[in-house]
């Protein structure tokens, strides 16, 4: 009698030790389905930044600035008196403060 309570005990435990590793390859295998769907998602988005990052890099384009600024912001060329030209020939020279702080 003791020795058929022995063994139901222990096909009881193997049976239930089946279970819960079905269980965790079920669980896992939902996981694995998740990352991939998720991989999958990030694939199209960075697709999508790509897109977006050229179409801004074409509309940066100078002659697209210049032809915006002028036509919506009202921008106008420089005529002569507003032109000043700077004196690029000087050598380069840092000045420290006499003041600490």
């Amino acid at each position: 009698m003791r020795a058929r309570m022995k063994m139901i005990g222990v096909i009881g435990f193997i049976f239930l030790l089946s279970a819960v590793m079905i269980y965790r390859q079920t669980a896992i295998f939902g996981k694995n389905r998740e990352i991939e769907k998720l991989n999958n998602d990030l694939s199209g988005i960075l697709v999508t930044n790509e897109s977006i990052r050229s179409n801004i890099d074409r509309s940066i384009e100078l002659g697209n600035l210049e032809t915006y600024a002028k036509n919506r912001l009202g921008m106008i060329n420089p005529d002569s008196s507003q032109i000043f030209y700077v004196d690029m020939g000087a050598g380069d020279e840092v000045v420290k403060s006499s003041s600490s702080k």
